[in-house]
């Protein structure tokens, strides 16, 4: 279960509540979450979102497409 960083609405006091609270709508109502832990949310959806070569023949089809360095005269 992770935990993560909120403000209460009422109070503005600083909390550490589990995350599935927020997917509850009578719970989620009376906290934001701390701009920190959104930058975190945002940084850690972006990592999942990135293509990654996961396996063998996606890494050779990337490596094709790299352009060659230094195999042409400069104009």
């Amino acid at each position: 279960m992770a935990f993560i960083n909120v403000y209460a609405k009422s109070t503005g006091e600083k909390h550490r509540i589990p995350e599935h609270w927020l997917d509850v709508p009578s719970l989620s109502k009376q906290f934001t979450k701390t701009p920190r832990q959104r930058k975190a949310d945002e940084r850690a959806a972006a990592k999942r979102s990135d293509p990654v070569a996961t396996t063998p023949e996606a890494a050779i089809v990337a490596d094709d497409e790299t352009p060659a360095t230094g195999d042409q005269k400069e104009s």
